[in-house]
Formats: structure tokens, sequence, C-alpha cells
């Protein structure tokens, strides 16, 4: 920020029919501004923010040097300018700074409280939204998380990344809350994705999840198996696979479904979980007598 206001006022009081500096200057000064300030990403190419910068050489057919005290005004509006529409973000970043303290330290209420105060600091901008959805997310809060998750879709209809994080909080709430309308209205959402990404292990994997909470298991294993192809570097499509076998009683491949899981993220517990279960299922079974006839 420092440099950039001295850009500014460097770029003030040089000489206007130095086109060079000017040029240059003014179209490195924009494009800053707009790298720094405006967007995450420098949106528009660097020679772009040059050619606008000749802009500024018809300007003006003053050949002296603009005086100090109007430089320095100059540099002053023109600081401003480029701050006041990133006020709102950088209050935001730093109630988010604070959520994540708070969050870290282990109280939860006051890190719900900074994150939902990001969110309102910076309205325009969907961020702030999704770091609170997959907050409450984290804390099992899935009713929070679909309402919030509800409005960014609303305020983002276009938003695809805000339509998959709608459905990840929707499936949440139908596991935690055995309601199988919020499992399909997920399904409804994650099938127009994947028409749009048919190659999104995420999605398919999210689709199975929808597909099992709503007691479609078969096609719930169609969609776990095209996610483990598409991210076999994920252990969730292998861990959901070995639950599924599981729960239809094929104990065999559910262990090696879970092995897999195990072997790819040893930091699983689910998996692992799965793993110890079976293991004490079988334990249980070799000690149980066989029936003789009397």
């Amino acid at each position: 920020l420092v440099w950039f206001i001295v850009g500014v006022g460097r770029l003030g009081i040089a000489q206007r029919d130095d086109w060079v500096v000017v040029t240059v200057g003014a179209g490195m000064l924009a494009f800053a501004g707009h790298l720094f300030f405006n967007f995450p990403i420098p949106d528009l190419d660097v020679v772009v923010w040059l050619f606008a910068g000749t802009l500024v050489k018809p300007l003006s057919r003053r050949t002296e040097p603009v005086p100090m005290r109007i430089a320095g005004l100059a540099a002053f509006i023109a600081a401003g300018l480029v701050l006041l529409p990133s006020i709102d973000s950088l209050l935001a970043d730093r109630s988010l700074r604070v959520g994540l303290d708070r969050e870290n330290a282990g109280d939860m209420v006051g890190a719900r409280k900074a994150y939902e105060s990001a969110r309102s600091q910076a309205p325009g901008s969907e961020v702030y939204r999704e770091v609170l959805v997959r907050f409450d997310l984290r804390v099992g809060d899935s009713s929070a998380a679909v309402i919030e998750a509800r409005a960014g879709e609303d305020a983002a209809p276009s938003d695809p990344y805000m339509a998959e994080l709608t459905s990840r909080a929707l499936v949440s709430a139908a596991l935690s809350q055995a309601e199988p309308s919020l499992a399909a209205e997920a399904e409804v959402k994650l099938r127009r994705l994947i028409a749009g990404s048919p190659y999104d292990g995420s999605l398919h994997l999210e689709l199975g999840t929808a597909l099992a909470a709503q007691g479609h298991f078969e096609q719930a294993e169609t969609e776990y198996i095209t996610a483990s192809e598409l991210v076999p570097y994920r252990s969730e499509p292998f861990r959901n696979l070995g639950l599924l076998a599981e729960q239809g009683g094929d104990l065999e491949a559910a262990r090696v479904y879970l092995s897999q899981a195990l072997w790819i993220d040893p930091r699983d517990e689910v998996a692992r979980s799965g793993l110890d279960r079976l293991a004490a299922a079988e334990s249980s079974a070799s000690r149980t007598p066989a029936p003789t006839n009397p």
C-alpha cells in the first residue's frame, strides 16, 4: 500500500510530456490497484492496463511538473478511490481472522459470531458465507448450514460452487435428521451439476450419499464406484463402498474396500472403526460353538 501511494504521488509530479513515465506508470499503478485491492486474481492482462495508461497522455498538455501540493492531493484521492471498494473486504478479513483464532481456541460460539460479522461486512462476496457454511458443517449444525447455503444460492443462483455447497449441507441435514426429502432436493441439484461436470468425482461422491440417504443403495453404489475411478486418491468412495457392503452382509467386500480406504488415508477413522467392527464380528463368530445334533 505504501509503495502504491508513493507511486501515485511520483506519477503526479512527473512531466506530462514524458510519455514513457506516464504510460508505464499509469498502466502499472492501475494494474496494481486491480490486482491487490479489487480482485484476488488479475482478470485483465497487464498489457491492457499499459494500453489504458496511454490514455493519460492526452489529458493534459502541461510540460512543467505539477506542484507538489497538487500531486500529494492527487495521490491521496487516488489511493482513497482505490481503497474504497476494498474497505468492506478488509473489515471482513479482520473478522475472519478473529473467527479462526477463536475456533482454534475452542470458542465455537465466538467463532461463529465472528464469521457472521465477516459475512455481514462484505455482503457482496459469497466467500465469507461459504466460510460460515463450512464452519456449520464442521461443528455439525446442518440446519444452520442449510439456511446459510440457501441464502447464498439465492444471492448467486448461477454459482455452481454455491450449489454444490448447498447440496452438501442438504445431505448432511438429511443424514442427521433422517429426512429423505432433503436428500432428494440435494439429488436434483447434484444431477444438474453433474450434467455440466460429468468428470467431477466429488459430485458423484456426494450424489452417492444423497441416494443412500434415500435408501437407493444400488444407485449409491454405482455413484461411489464412479467416484472411486475419478478420484482414486480419496478414501471416501472406498470407505462408503465398504459401509454399503457391510450393510448388505458382504463382509469380505467390506473388508477389501475399508482396507483400501485406510491405505489411502491412514487418518480415516470411519474406515478404521469399520475394520475393527468386522474383526470383532469375526472373532465373535469363531468363538461361537457349532450346533450339534442331539
